[in-house]
């Protein structure tokens, strides 16, 4: 026996046997209910399974700011969707060797119609930190008061949550000095930028700009 609500103001939801209904943003699906298997998952199978849940935590420090700054809706794919498809599609599994392999320049966390940033340097000039350079490519309008947000990723590390700054820094600064935690000495970091309208109305597609060992 199921049960199905049939509402004009809420939309019909619900399931019966192994039909879903559900309403998703106005728009009526139906799905069916996959049937457990009695059979343990293949090695295969769990490599798919452990990539989805690095991501989930790969994207946990930035999940907030990619719900709102990665992209539109598309159809029945929210911003957060498509950042995640991103990430997945850009962590490779090897069924050979049954491993995770990142590709990190095909990673984003931002995307928009923003200016985007033009980094000229990263570097690590003191201990447990991080300077980052970049050209103001917007000299003489409102985009100079943009301001910076930063990404970075510890290197073959896809279990350990990636750090995300929202910073105060304007693009018209061009440069920006990180402090990291002690935890990240000596540690290969993975960096990002990307710039966000002052207003909270747009942000730039984020930019990856290689890797560096924080001193």
């Amino acid at each position: 026996m199921g049960k199905i609500n049939d509402s004009i103001i809420s939309g019909t939801s619900g399931r019966t046997g192994r039909i879903v209904v559900a309403n998703v943003n106005g728009i009526e699906i139906s799905r069916i209910r996959p049937k457990k298997s009695s059979k343990p998952p293949t090695s295969k199978q769990l490599l798919v399974k452990d990539r989805f849940n690095k991501v989930v935590e790969f994207m946990r420090s930035y999940r907030e700011y990619a719900k709102k700054f990665y992209g539109h809706k598309v159809g029945l794919k929210s911003p957060y969707n498509n950042a995640m498809g991103n990430i997945l599609n850009s962590i490779e599994c090897d069924m050979n060797n049954l491993t995770l392999i990142p590709h990190y320049d095909r990673m984003h966390f931002s995307k928009g119609i923003g200016v985007s940033p033009q980094p000229t340097a990263i570097s690590s000039p003191n201990p447990y930190t991080l300077q980052i350079d970049w050209e103001n490519n917007t000299a003489g309008t409102s985009d100079e008061d943009d301001y910076l947000v930063v990404l970075l990723a510890e290197d073959e590390q896809l279990d350990a949550q990636t750090v995300f700054y929202k910073t105060t820094t304007k693009r018209i600064d061009e440069t920006i000095q990180l402090t990291l935690l002690p935890r990240y000495q000596n540690k290969d970091m993975h960096v990002w930028i990307a710039f966000v309208n002052n207003e909270d109305l747009y942000a730039s597609n984020s930019i990856y700009i290689g890797s560096i060992t924080i001193i």
